[in-house]
Formats: structure tokens, sequence, C-alpha cells
């Protein structure tokens, strides 16, 4: 435990530089990859700040895309570091799966997570990445019909 403690001091010393990193990346890949059609990017929490971000939510349309899972697929092929889906709706986590909060699903939850890539924070920190990721998002939403067919 005193090892976690002393990695997390020294990351908290390093974290709003880092934040500031993330955040002129997530702004950019706004104006860029978010220019694509039928992509809406996670947009931050209202009422958190500072705010982290562990993993971005790229969300894709699926009347202009179907589903996410061969665009993540083509887009790997590309050098994206992304990852289908995420983590799957709150209400799956063991927290709330207990007797006591039992939930029978929900549709609407379900499908959202078909709909989304992961982009993992790890990448979110590089500027000069973003003309690789606009020019791979392109390229991919251009063969859409022939990667969603799939």
């Amino acid at each position: 435990l005193a090892i976690s403690a002393l990695i997390l001091s020294r990351q908290l010393k390093e974290l709003p530089a880092r934040l500031k990193r993330i955040n002129a990346f997530v702004a950019e890949l706004r104006k860029t990859v978010g220019a694509v059609p039928g992509i809406r990017i996670q947009t931050p929490g209202r009422l958190a700040s500072p705010q982290g971000c562990y993993a971005l939510q790229i969300i894709f349309d699926p009347e202009i895309w179907g589903n996410a899972a061969p665009v993540g697929a083509a887009l790997q092929a590309e050098g994206v570091p992304t990852a289908a889906g995420n983590y799957g709706p709150v209400y799956k986590h063991m927290l709330f799966n207990t007797a006591k909060y039992r939930n029978t699903g929900c549709p609407n939850a379900d499908f959202a997570g078909l709909q989304a890539l992961s982009f993992s924070h790890s990448c979110m920190e590089y500027l000069e990445n973003i003309p690789l990721l606009e020019k791979a998002y392109w390229k991919v939403y251009e063969n859409r019909s022939e990667i969603c067919s799939q």
C-alpha cells in the first residue's frame, strides 16, 4: 500500500500539466475528427473542475455508420488505438447487480454501448497524432459502406 501511495503522490504533482495536455488534445480532436459526419465526441461534465478523462467515448450515429464494431476494426487497421465499446452500462456493474438493486435490463443503454468506441487517456497527450487520427477517421468514413456491410 505504501508503494501505491508513493506512486500516486508523484502522479498528483504531474496531474495539472497532464490534464492541460489532454484537454488540448480533446479540443483539437473535437475540431478535426468531430467534423466527420455521424461522429460525436463525448462532452465533458459541466460541474467538475478540474476534470480528468480516463477514456474518451467516440459515438457513431447508427444511421450513418451502422454498428461501431467493424468501424473499430477498420480504425485499428489504420493504427488508431481504439477499443470497441466501453465498460458496459452502469446497471451491469457489480455495484448495481446485487439482489437489492437487481435490474432486468435497459435496451437503450445496451444499444448505446454498441455505438461507441473508447479512446484511452494514455493516447490523449500527443497533439502531433491529431493529423494522423483525422486522416484515418476520414478514410474509414469514405469507405464506411464497404466496412459496415461486413
